[in-house]
């Protein structure tokens, strides 16, 4: 691998998730870096951007550029569709120093997602109203009380356990074609093995912390907005609609797919904090309610 210190400018082309391992240690060795070097990063080579790549990109984007602005996100985009995306969600807003995020959370017309939102406690019941109406449109007849208590769970983890510099990021779209929800939270705290080590002590790896933390009522209890429950809810939705599932956090990884589990190390090599990216099946969800439902039509 590159000795990161000794070059100028680092010109580094993204492809495939296992690619943005260099990006992490940037940001770990940012200040040891040479302050005439430049980081540019290459995101043309990949032909599909998940929600877990696009908030992985914003948070080390985030994390950079509050220490120095000497970053820059690059796209060769011909047919200009990443490029038409990338500018709808946000993304590229968040590669400009001194980036600050609009107050109000506004709708993307033009697609199916929510935009990327760095999102404060004191603002999660209006994001998940906001959100739970706009992912309506698409499944109008569909109850959505487990994307509300997915991203609220998300949310409270980071800010209950991370201790991330940066907060907590959220990102949701929907796949109408698949009928699927995505919904993708990460941060760029202590992550999950780390907080289990120091409230349990117990020096278990960083895959066993994972497995332990999964578990319900299994608490650090920091701030018990939870109570133990977080992790726990989604994976027994995930399990009981067969849905999938994949936390990473430091060199941990768990890929939930409907009932099985399978723990791996964390292909992302230096990876910071904890990310958690979940789907919902639209056609499992139960029916809304007839006295429940609503007009979502904006």
């Amino acid at each position: 691998m590159t000795n990161i210190s000794e070059i100028e400018i680092v010109n580094y082309k993204i492809n495939v998730q296992q690619d943005f391992s260099l990006l992490f240690q940037i940001c770990e060795k940012w200040d040891k870096i040479n302050r005439g070097s430049k980081v540019i990063i290459d995101i043309s080579g990949l032909s599909f951007l998940n929600p877990s790549d696009i908030l992985i990109l914003t948070q080390c984007i985030i994390y950079l550029l509050k220490k120095r602005p000497d970053i820059s996100l690059l796209i060769e985009d011909k047919n200009k569709r990443t490029s038409t995306y990338i500018d709808a969600i946000g993304l590229a807003r968040f590669c400009q120093p001194n980036y600050k995020q609009p107050q109000n959370i506004e709708f993307i017309t033009s697609q199916t997602a929510m935009p990327i939102l760095c999102l404060e406690r004191s603002s999660l019941d209006e994001y998940v109203v906001l959100t739970l109406r706009y992912i309506g449109n698409f499944c109008p007849d569909k109850d959505l009380t487990i994307l509300d208590l997915g991203i609220k769970e998300s949310i409270n983890n980071v800010y209950d356990h991370s201790q991330s510099s940066i907060g907590a990021f959220v990102f949701c779209q929907c796949f109408p074609k698949t009928k699927t929800i995505r919904v993708c939270v990460s941060d760029m705290g202590i992550g999950i093995p780390a907080n289990v080590r120091i409230h349990t002590n117990m020096n278990m790896s960083d895959n066993d912390c994972i497995r332990w933390a999964i578990k319900g009522r299994n608490t650090t209890m920091t701030f018990p907005y939870n109570v133990g429950l977080g992790l726990a809810n989604i994976v027994g939705f995930v399990e009981s609609t067969n849905s999938r599932m994949k936390i990473l956090s430091n060199r941990g990884c768990l890929h939930i797919n409907g009932t099985t589990k399978h723990y791996q190390e964390n292909n992302i090599q230096n990876f910071i904090g904890t990310l958690i990216e979940f789907d919902i099946k639209i056609d499992n969800l139960e029916d809304k309610r007839e006295d429940y439902i609503e007009d979502n039509v904006f």
